[in-house]
């Protein structure tokens, strides 16, 4: 399956005749968005660049890279696309704006979050010097608890609260893999495929789930 170029910064300004092209080679276009949402209105700006991008393309559309970012995270939040909110309630409903906005077009296949842990407060590195509030968990390993249950909630299952006590669990829905690694269990979940002829519909299971275990569990 070809998933397309990962076209930076959404398909607002592209010219449709690169869909078209985009769309005779590629299963899935893919996009790296990072949206801006207005939390009084609503409004998120990407949006209609998608449906109109969609009308050319006529093939399921995947969001490979977006996120949001809190200034009471204490990082700098000086480097790095997106758009940067004063608390992590407002971070936690801006994704829940885009992320509903999103799974509910037929035409988008999926999402993938910018990122597990954040970037550290120094940058990357020397020649990176990103360093700004994007993870679901802090360097400590400590879950943003409202952008979790955010995810939790619209994706399938977990509780909405934390303590000391709880672990963050993701379940990967990547047919046949159950292949174990540390701190993350790999599940076989329900495949997604086409038969000869067969158009393409929602819903296509998402690429992963997040759910809270007790610490210990096994």
């Amino acid at each position: 399956m070809v998933l397309g170029c990962r076209f930076a910064g959404g398909p607002a300004g592209i010219d449709p005749v690169v869909f078209e092209a985009a769309a005779e080679y590629c299963d899935v276009v893919s996009f790296n968005q990072y949206p801006w949402v207005n939390l009084d209105t609503g409004e998120i700006a990407c949006l209609a660049a998608f449906d109109r991008a969609h009308e050319t393309a006529r093939k399921p559309f995947l969001v490979t890279e977006w996120s949001f970012a809190a200034l009471d995270s204490g990082l700098p939040c000086t480097h790095g696309a997106g758009q940067r909110f004063r608390t992590q309630k407002e971070r936690a409903a801006a994704a829940e704006m885009f992320l509903n906005a999103i799974l509910s077009r037929p035409y988008f296949a999926g999402h993938s979050f910018f990122r597990w842990v954040d970037e550290p407060a120094l940058g990357v590195n020397r020649y990176f010097p990103e360093n700004t509030n994007y993870g679901l968990v802090n360097e400590r390993g400590e879950p943003y608890a409202e952008l979790v249950a955010t995810f939790a909630r619209i994706q399938g299952g977990g509780v909405a609260s934390f303590d000391p006590g709880v672990k963050l669990d993701v379940l990967w829905y990547r047919p046949g893999d159950a292949t174990q690694h540390p701190d993350v269990r790999c599940k076989a979940g329900p495949a997604f495929s086409l038969a000869p002829g067969e158009t393409w519909s929602p819903p296509i299971p998402m690429a992963a789930r997040i759910r809270l275990l007790p610490a210990g569990a096994p």
